[in-house]
């Protein structure tokens, strides 16, 4: 994703288009639904996250962040993930989130990981695997923005007590938000998964911006694992 990228409730419909603070087509509702916002919910609601985003699912989000210059920039991602016996089998990062427009792709398989990328829609896919070691788990770990949002969220939650604001009615369900200091929000789906991540200060990560869950499914597509093209060996 581009967090400084070196290069990150059971619908199959579009999720949680509007933030916290969202547009006409999401409401307060007439009397919010109150969350439980002792240490002890937080823990288990942490939990509940860690549990989503450690599963199996596939998912899109647009992310706004700043950019160099002052502008804000506004990207979508896809991401899947397979876990077998509790362990990582399969992932793929997107962007942007549409298949047919992607133009970078990174894979972790059971034979490696890889990254693949092409100019332009209309150029064949190249794909490569980017070496062994630290190097390369520090770059898949940077495009999992599901883990990262996880991280921030844990951050955010042992720096600041969390504070219950207005609920909103979206697709005709109530969805709690929390705020965590006066810099950052978030809300979840019943799962834990978190739909919405906000944040105006640089936390543990460096990060600032919004993520906005367009999409969630417990599952993942079929084929969404293969590579585009015969990777290259790695270097």
């Amino acid at each position: 994703m581009a967090r400084k990228f070196c290069v990150l409730l059971f619908a199959s419909v579009i999720l949680m288009l509007a933030a916290c603070t969202g547009p006409a087509t999401v409401t307060t509702t007439p009397r919010p639904l109150r969350l439980d916002t002792s240490s002890k919910a937080i823990t288990r609601l942490l939990a509940a996250s860690q549990r989503a985003a450690g599963g199996t699912f596939s998912a899109i989000y647009r992310v706004s962040e700043p950019l160099v210059g002052g502008r804000i920039g506004t990207f979508t991602y896809f991401f899947a993930q397979r876990f077998v016996h509790d362990h990582l089998a399969s992932f793929i990062s997107r962007s942007p989130a549409s298949a047919a427009k992607a133009r970078s792709e990174l894979f972790y398989t059971g034979r490696g990981e890889y990254t693949c990328g092409r100019l332009r829609v209309s150029t064949p896919w190249q794909c490569s695997q980017p070496g062994s070691g630290n190097s390369a788990s520090m770059l898949f770990s940077d495009f999992d923005e599901p883990g990262f949002l996880y991280q921030d969220l844990s951050f955010v939650a042992s720096q600041n007590r969390a504070v219950d604001i207005a609920a909103r009615t979206v697709t005709r369900k109530k969805v709690s938000c929390l705020a965590f200091g006066s810099t950052a929000k978030a809300r979840f789906l019943a799962s834990g998964f978190v739909g919405y991540f906000s944040t105006s200060v640089a936390i543990d990560n460096g990060w600032t911006g919004t993520a906005t869950l367009l999409s969630y499914q417990p599952r993942v597509p079929t084929g969404v694992f293969l590579l585009p093209a015969v990777p290259r060996p790695a270097q």
